[in-house]
């Protein structure tokens, strides 16, 4: 069965590219393992296969980008152990595919067949949990940021009783994993699969609602819902769905943290029970975490550790110094090894000064990046004047960590004889920490950004940055058009994925009467 999925792409308009064929399957009752094979048909011998997942042994434990395989000759192939209780293994989005949710029972294999037309994926699955798998890929299920869209338009605006809330969001989340039940009585599924499934959604039907709920608590304009009502709503959710229980204990690494944080401060602020236990690892910002237990302190501060590292988001030696706690608090853990090994080996940090801020401006060209200059503010009126001066500018507001900027990207390619028709420049400007530099040139390199580049960080100029804040939220990815003079023109072009970007910049661009 053919499923379209509307997701966002970074390839040619007419290709229909990409096959994988995976085998997902115990090999042996004794020696479990699972093998994922694949074909890729257009890939080159430099794209990789990165694989979100659990430690090889500790299966609670999840590790994002724990492997990563290359395609050689379109092909990759990758076999590792699998415990018992494997639910979930995640193929991480990039410019080819979309983030891929492989629920594993065991005894099973799984092909899955992804053939891309701008802008969509048409995905097939086989296997005995292929009906399963075509709705996991078709419903918003396993989606949190569509989840939310989904939940955000069934409560509805102006909705001032907790009741209703509650009501509707169990509701939609019924109704969403109703298939589930169907197929599973028509035995199209098995009942190791429809179990994995419905606790996988109840993780993010958690995170989701919080979401909503925490925002209208930010927000108070936004919502009609008081105070007290937010709090039962959260408090009913958290409770029935608490993410402390054992029930939960295989989901997916970072929905299950999340979860987990979020009832700590609950319970901070009173809302729910709990004890702390008093491992004093946390420190001011995070002390709530305390009120975990132990097995999810551990969980929680190695997704710290990990989502730090992978983003560069805090120095290196201060992740050194969390990661010193967190081997005496947790001696027997199964990430030590990974972190010494991945991050940490042969760090010094006792001779460590303090950088100022630099800002780079570069270029690509021809595969080469080049550093034009470095700035010592992120002041995007100054950059325009300096290096665009008298030039319209198109900006893709983009960051390594965007998987939706990451595949749009390739449908920019099909707007710049556009833009060059209508002398329109183009810029590309991370909001990537500053000590992510090194992640954003390989960035740039790896998915062939031709073009002009800012690094202009998280905390971007914030003249800029209150002009597209939407509820103080910056969201990407972000297409702006600047005029001649520097002046914004529009601050939030369609997404290329659209096919309504180069229709409004040749609107923009209309010579006045």
């Amino acid at each position: 069965m053919l499923k379209k999925i509307k997701k966002f792409t970074a390839s040619s308009l007419l290709a229909v590219l990409t096959i994988w064929i995976f085998s997902c399957s115990e090999i042996t009752k004794k020696n479990d393992e699972i093998k994922i094979t694949g074909l890729v048909t257009t890939a080159s011998d430099s794209s990789y296969v990165k694989f979100h997942r659990f430690l090889n042994t500790d299966a609670t434990s999840h590790f994002r980008g724990y492997d990563s395989v290359p395609t050689i000759n379109g092909k990759f192939e990758k076999t590792f152990d699998s415990p018992e209780t494997t639910n979930v293994i995640v193929l991480a989005s990039n410019e080819h595919i979309p983030s891929i949710h492989i629920i594993c029972d065991g005894d099973s294999e799984i092909g899955v067949t992804i053939e891309r037309s701008i802008p969509y994926f048409d995905i097939t699955f086989t296997g005995k949990n292929a009906k399963g798998h075509d709705l996991i890929f078709d419903s918003s299920l396993l989606r949190v940021i569509h989840l939310v869209n989904v939940l955000d338009e069934s409560i509805g605006q102006g909705v001032d009783s907790p009741a209703k809330v509650i009501t509707t969001t169990e509701r939609v989340l019924d109704s969403l994993f109703a298939p589930f039940d169907k197929l599973l009585i028509k035995e199209r599924i098995t009942t190791t699969f429809h179990k994995r499934v419905q606790i996988q959604a109840e993780g993010k039907m958690l995170h989701a609602i919080h979401h909503i709920i925490d925002h209208a608590y930010r927000y108070p304009k936004t919502s009609a819902l008081s105070k007290a009502a937010k709090d039962k709503i959260l408090k009913y959710f958290f409770t029935k769905y608490d993410p402390f229980s054992d029930r939960y204990r295989y989901n997916l690494g970072i929905n299950r943290t999340i979860n987990a944080e979020n009832k700590c401060r609950l319970i901070g602020r009173g809302l729910l029970s709990g004890k702390k236990l008093g491992l004093d690892i946390w420190g001011n910002k995070y002390q709530e975490y305390d009120y975990a237990p132990m097995e999810l302190q551990e969980k929680m501060m190695a997704t710290q550790i990990i989502l730090s590292r992978t983003h560069e988001e805090k120095p290196i030696c201060e992740d050194l110094e969390l990661f010193y706690k967190f081997k005496k608090t947790f001696p027997e853990s199964a990430y030590n090894i990974e972190f010494q090994n991945r991050y940490f080996n042969r760090l010094d940090c006792a001779n460590q000064s303090v950088a100022r801020a630099k800002y780079p401006f570069a270029s690509m060209s021809n595969d080469s990046l080049t550093l034009i200059v470095e700035y010592g503010n992120n002041n995007l009126d100054s950059l325009l004047q300096k290096q665009f001066s008298n030039k319209k500018v198109f900006v893709d507001l983009w960051a390594t960590w965007c998987a939706p900027c990451i595949q749009e990207f390739g449908l920019i390619d099909e707007i710049k004889p556009t833009l060059d028709e209508l002398g329109i420049k183009q810029l590309y400007i991370s909001i990537d920490r500053l000590r992510a530099r090194k992640n954003w040139k390989n960035a740039i390199q790896s998915y062939g950004l031709n073009g002009s580049h800012f690094l202009a960080g998280h905390e971007i100029d914030s003249v800029l940055r209150s002009k597209l804040e939407k509820n103080n939220e910056l969201s990407i990815p972000r297409y702006l058009l600047f005029d001649e003079n520097g002046k914004l023109m529009d601050d939030n072009l369609p997404w290329p994925s659209t096919g309504k970007l180069i229709g409004r910049l040749q609107e923009l661009c209309k010579p006045k009467p």
